[in-house]
């Protein structure tokens, strides 16, 4: 709380630096202009509405408007238009969102962005209170909560720089995004082995790890030299991976069970063979590379899965409900992308930039997904080692694809189990709140 309080004090102090330590205006400023009667205003430039004054000045709303255009104009300009596609979308599917429905997204939001240990301990204790029938006491716990909440969020957005207006933007569109993925999701059902599944992924056991990802295994080894030599894993994640969501956070994954799914298998299978505070040899994981840290196990929860099967249900409806929303929300983008016509030639330029941007961080992508790719080859083609012979320097780790009696999974990159908030996609498909 004393953080997020420091950054609101903080930005009191250039109030001084703006109108110094005699007020805002020296003396004799308010009789500088003897050609106009005291405090009568000068017309603005052009017809534009005067929004300030000085002695003797007029600030003009176009004055103020031309800067935050140039400034901070696009991205709001992609909210707004994807907010009204998502309107319009809505209103041809005949869905109505209402003012409970903005309310509502932003309580799910809120809560999914923010669910640390403090909030869900204040959670239990809401839940305690209202099974004791304690009203009062659990009204006071979810005001106490919400107010947290509604702190982080600003030093959120404070970090990030996003204004509340682009915030509250992104949630409408979301609003009305959800109605339509649960209109399309209404008559699927979940069955019971989807749920059991789900279970075996949260309250079985689980670990805690970090990861360095690369594009190859000598990359890895450089960087596993680094650790081996004493620089933290985290540091070196942060230089070093690949990983755009996972790097800049020190490489670190939520937890996960060997039942997680969108995880690779032998990824799963290396961190439970870990031992805590020890790092893995370079393991491959079809595209890309990885050293696995295990931070920290966890024993299987004694939880009967009838007793949480509600809850449980709950969770697996919003995931589905969540993935609906990216899809739908991917079509917003590229409806933007295609179809977006902008007069104000700022922005207009600012908008081709950032396609010309997209375009070559494809194509970026694209190289290094067909050296992956011909690195995979070669390594397929390679003769297996003879049964017995030592592991070879540089050469992943491959454990079995998967563990006796399961299911194989699609190998996927394990930052995609994130729990990431996702506002609107702008026009180069990455989250506008940044």
């Amino acid at each position: 709380m004393k953080r997020i309080l420091g950054i609101a004090l903080a930005g009191l102090a250039g109030l001084f630096f703006l109108f110094g330590s005699g007020g805002p205006f020296p003396r004799g400023a308010l009789a500088a202009d003897g050609q106009r009667g005291r405090g009568e205003p000068r017309p603005a430039t052009g017809g534009s509405a005067v929004i300030a004054r000085l002695p003797g000045l007029d600030i003009a709303r176009e004055q103020v408007l031309a800067p935050l255009i140039e400034a901070h104009g696009l991205p709001v300009l992609i909210n707004v238009v994807q907010l009204e596609l998502a309107k319009q979308n809505a209103q041809r599917a005949g869905v109505t969102v209402t003012d409970a429905d903005v309310a509502a997204e932003r309580k799910v939001t809120l809560s999914q962005a923010f669910n640390d240990d403090v909030a869900q301990k204040l959670r239990q204790q809401i839940d305690d209170a209202v099974a004791k029938n304690d009203q009062a006491t659990a009204q006071k716990l979810r005001q106490e909560l919400e107010r947290d909440q509604e702190l982080m969020l600003d030093q959120l957005l404070a970090q990030q720089k996003v204004s509340r207006p682009e915030f509250e933007l992104v949630l409408r569109t979301n609003a009305h995004l959800r109605k339509l993925a649960e209109r399309e999701l209404k008559d699927k059902p979940i069955t019971d082995d989807v749920l059991r599944k789900r279970f075996e992924t949260e309250y079985g056991a689980s670990v805690r790890v970090k990861h360095i990802q690369g594009s190859s295994a000598a990359e890895l080894q450089k960087a596993k030299a680094r650790v081996t030599a004493g620089e933290p894993f985290e540091k070196v994640a942060k230089q070093v991976s690949r990983n755009a969501r996972t790097g800049p956070l020190g490489g670190e994954l939520p937890r996960f069970s060997l039942a997680t799914p969108n995880i690779p298998d032998n990824f799963k299978e290396v961190a439970f063979a870990l031992k805590e505070g020890e790092v893995s040899d370079v393991v491959a994981c079809e595209d890309a590379y990885h050293l696995i840290k295990l931070e920290q196990k966890f024993a299987p929860r004694a939880v009967k899965f009838e007793s949480v099967k509600d809850s449980l249900l709950q969770r697996v409806r919003e995931q589905l409900v969540q993935g609906a929303i990216t899809h739908l929300r991917e079509q917003l983008a590229e409806q933007t992308r295609n179809h977006l016509k902008i007069d104000d030639p700022v922005l207009r330029e600012q908008f081709a930039r950032r396609l010309d941007d997209r375009d070559k961080q494809i194509q970026e992508m694209e190289k290094i997904e067909a050296q992956q790719l011909r690195e995979r080859m070669e390594r397929q083609a390679a003769p297996p080692a003879p049964l017995g012979s030592p592991p070879q320097p540089g050469v992943p780790q491959q454990p079995p694809a998967q563990l006796p009696g399961q299911p194989g999974q699609v190998p996927v990159d394990p930052s995609k189990v994130l729990p990431v908030p996702q506002p609107a996609q702008p026009a180069d498909g990455n989250p506008s709140a940044k």
